[in-house]
């Protein structure tokens, strides 16, 4: 019995993540037109020389400079079509589902149970949408599943100085290729100080500290040279000025905006029905409980991201518009 309960568990997990790339691969061959929004980033990476994509785009577009590089890379190899402007969010797209699963399998011990979180995924339509659109959406999934991954495959019981090289070339490079990158970083820092502060290691937490630095002026210096000119654009505050969250409303309609703006983020996560609704809220607070209980230190790396993210648009820095919270939703289900 034992052998056919892991047979059919392969079956289904092969079955899931093979159904969930070829769902992506069928709406990519379909070889869309690009819709405006598509046209004017491709104008961006057609047109542009390789350094200019690290400055300020036109066409009130905004994308990583890695992410750009990627895509005129694409461009210039496979030639001006839009199979070779979606082939990065593509590669992206599929390669979180597996990232997703593996994720999911430490955190839950029912490994029934972490195929949930990558079939909500796979089947999403704003994940197989953005798997095949030049936007960086997809890509910002990727990279934070990626960051979570690897911290989990590292979990450091000393800090050593390789790990201090790898962690501050990936840290600082990963956020230039995905903004919402410094969310997951700030997950992995606080979970990699978990488990360096007891007992404490000096030299260790020194290290990590000196990454942490790193981390740092790598986004401070993204914020200065293209953040920040953006943010400071009517055009850009307008458009968003819905998505940040209110955390002191001043009155009834702003908390009725604050709360419609938070469901909307469950909705994204679980569906647009109010069954969908309670079920995704019970299996969301049962989860928040195994990680409290089981995966204390762990938790840190999902639930980190959301809180920061969350800040964010509090501040005014951050917009919880569907597609810019598209790479924590999965750390929700």
């Amino acid at each position: 019995m034992k052998w056919t309960h892991a047979l059919n568990y392969r079956l289904l997990g092969w079955l899931v993540l093979s159904a969930g790339a070829v769902v992506r691969v069928l709406v990519y061959l379909q070889d869309r037109s690009l819709f405006l929004d598509e046209a004017n980033l491709a104008w961006n990476i057609a047109y542009k020389d390789w350094q200019e994509l690290f400055a300020v785009l036109d066409h009130h577009q905004y994308a990583p400079p890695l992410f750009l590089l990627g895509e005129k890379a694409a461009w210039q190899v496979f030639g001006a079509t839009e199979y070779a402007l979606r082939l990065l969010p593509l590669l992206a797209g599929i390669a979180s589902l597996w990232l997703l699963y593996r994720i999911g399998r430490y955190f839950l011990e029912n490994r029934w149970l972490a195929w949930f979180p990558v079939w909500m995924v796979a089947f999403g339509a704003e994940y197989i949408r953005y798997s095949s659109e030049v936007k960086q959406y997809s890509t910002d999934l990727f990279i934070c599943l990626l960051l979570i991954f690897l911290a989990l495959r590292s979990k450091p019981a000393h800090f050593s100085r390789g790990d201090f090289a790898r962690w501050s070339v990936l840290g600082a490079t990963a956020i230039w290729f995905s903004m919402p990158a410094v969310f997951g970083l700030a997950g992995v820092g606080l979970y990699f100080f978990s488990l360096l502060v007891t007992p404490i290691k000096k030299a260790d937490l020194l290290r990590l500290s000196a990454t942490i630095a790193c981390w740092l002026a790598s986004f401070g210096l993204y914020y200065y040279l293209l953040l920040l000119p953006d943010l400071q654009t009517d055009y850009l505050q307008g458009y968003h000025q819905a998505y940040f969250l209110d955390l002191w409303p001043a009155d009834w309609q702003e908390a009725r905006g604050t709360l419609e703006l938070l469901n909307s983020l469950l909705r994204s996560a679980t569906g647009f029905t109010l069954a969908a609704e309670i079920a995704g809220g019970a299996f969301l607070a049962g989860g928040m409980i195994v990680l409290w209980k089981e995966r204390r230190r762990a938790g840190l790396l999902l639930l980190v991201p959301v809180a920061c993210c969350l800040l964010a648009s509090a501040l005014r820095q951050y917009s919880l518009i569907e597609r810019l919270t598209l790479f924590f939703i999965p750390l929700l289900i």
